[in-house]
């Protein structure tokens, strides 16, 4: 209904409107550098067989029933709320009926529909969360689920009169009527996994179903974690493996809203603020699960600086061709196989040795437990602790040092050792971050492993360990500059420099 009604705004059909609307999302992938499998629409005509087939097996199994609906309709959320979950507002100086959970208009809605019994899914969706009782990430939004399955659940209208919405697909064997937003969307997750199957009743299906994960924003909990669940279990299709739910960006302090003027262009965004990895990185290290996150243009502009000050400075102090050979150095330590010298627990090079021996399993626990930002937390204390590690040790005083002593003849197997230890250590915190960076910036990652000639069948999670070594950059070869400064930074710089 949102969408026809999006749609006769601007004097469009509906299908025409959506796609104009996925040709531009269809381009932001693009800009972000985002693959996919399979961009779904709800017009493609195999989903119309899924979801035809969907209704049929619940309608057959008992679930569906056509009967009176009345309730409080937002045409914003495209749901109905009951009588608990709505309030009288003023809204734009008059008075109005408002849902308390969103705080869009509801309006009094009162017509013949088909039903999907929900109320008999109350026992059989507590029952499966109980026995998968990290179903939701994170615990406190599935503790919410729980509790409203266990207050009770109303039946769900699941069509509309077709008089009242054309748009969409039709009910089967009734075409007066249209099937509803929720039960067509989600039954794309099927659709492209390959429902209707050609085996059907098993655990795993061709196509990939049940899907590992799904990932949603907190706004859409209600849908995917007890109307999507009651649908599968009605049809005896096995459930999604786990649900991870995300906050929401706000601007201010404030969710993001056009009618407030507090909105990010993604498009924009990329193109002039350092690029597609530069605004992942930023969304990534700064988001998080469990709560909303506020962007701000700083903030983004110190996650880029990072960035450079971290691993593009740990990159260019150590690969300084003008003042050592870093390539010679590593290969003094035995390349792939070498063998560092030894470490106390009072040696500089302890900490950051025993940073790269723990931050794969970090990572990798991180990971597992849908901890993306301390993660990312766990890459760049290594990347501190050993830009940290290179400030103490400074190999440029002891390069200083094997000049000065070579040119007098002076003994150099002394200190070349120790110089070369400190390097291939530097190297190896650099290669293991390259390695740890790759999911969540590919583009720069591939540069850097490629960069120091890390072979690309060890490049794995399990080569993230230290010791396992690599062959150094390609001497006299002119390297990539890894963050370049964007436009705005570039004329920050200039301001800054007197416009110099």
């Amino acid at each position: 209904m949102k969408v026809a009604q999006a749609a006769n705004k601007v004097g469009m059909d509906p299908k025409a409107f959506c796609d104009k609307v996925s040709g531009n999302f269809k381009e932001l992938a693009r800009l972000a550098g985002i693959e996919y499998t399979h961009f779904v629409r709800t017009t493609d005509g195999d989903h119309q067989v899924a979801v035809h087939h969907l209704w049929n097996t619940l309608q057959d199994n008992g679930y569906i029933y056509k009967g009176l609906h009345e309730g409080w309709y937002s045409v914003s959320d495209e749901t109905f709320y009951p009588e608990s979950s709505v309030e009288k507002r003023i809204v734009d100086g008059t008075e109005r009926m408002v849902s308390t959970e969103t705080g869009t208009i509801v309006e009094w809605h009162s017509e013949e529909n088909y039903h999907f019994r929900l109320s008999a899914m109350r026992d059989p969706l507590l029952k499966f969360y109980k026995e998968n009782p990290g179903w939701v990430y994170p615990s406190i939004r599935f503790a919410d689920i729980i509790t409203a399955v266990q207050n009770g659940l109303t039946d769900l209208s699941i069509s509309r009169p077709r008089s009242r919405l054309s748009w969409g697909i039709p009910v089967p064997g009734d075409e007066e009527h249209t099937i509803y937003v929720w039960l067509d969307a989600l039954t794309n997750y099927l659709t492209k996994a390959g429902y209707p199957w050609s085996s059907p009743n098993t655990s795993e299906y061709e196509g990939g179903w049940p899907a590992d994960i799904h990932v949603i924003g907190k706004d859409i909990l209600k849908f995917h974690c007890i109307y999507w669940p009651a649908f599968l279990l009605a049809a005896s299709i096995p459930l999604p493996r786990h649900i991870l739910t995300h906050g929401h960006w706000t601007m201010n302090g404030s969710k993001m809203s056009k009618s407030r003027g507090n909105v990010v262009d993604p498009v924009k965004t990329i193109q002039e603020e350092g690029g597609a990895g530069a605004l992942r990185w930023f969304l990534l290290r700064s988001g998080g699960f469990d709560a909303d996150r506020d962007y701000t243009h700083v903030e983004m502009g110190k996650s880029l600086r990072e960035l450079r000050n971290q691993i593009g400075n740990l990159n260019q102090r150590i690969n300084s061709p003008k003042k050592w050979n870093i390539t010679e150095s590593i290969a003094n330590m035995g390349g792939p196989n070498a063998k560092p010298m030894p470490t106390e627990k009072d040696d500089v090079a302890f900490e950051l040795r025993q940073e790269m021996d723990t931050v794969m399993e970090n990572v990798k626990r991180h990971m597992d437990n849908n901890e993306v930002d301390n993660a990312l937390k766990s890459i760049m204390n290594l990347c501190y602790t050993a830009n940290a590690y290179v400030q103490v040790t400074a190999p440029w005083s002891i390069a200083k040092q094997l000049k000065k002593n070579d040119a007098a003849g002076e003994n150099v197997e002394a200190l070349k050792p120790q110089f070369d230890d400190i390097l291939y250590n530097a190297a190896e915190a650099l290669r293991i971050t390259a390695i740890l960076l790759q999911p969540f910036l590919p583009d720069k990652a591939e540069i850097l492993l490629d960069m120091w000639r890390v072979p690309v069948g060890e490049r794995e999670l399990g080569d993230a360990v230290f010791g396992k070594g690599g062959y150094g950059p390609e001497k006299g070869v002119v390297q990539p500059v890894l963050f370049p400064y964007n436009e705005r930074e570039l004329e920050e710089r200039k301001r800054e420099s007197g416009g110099k």
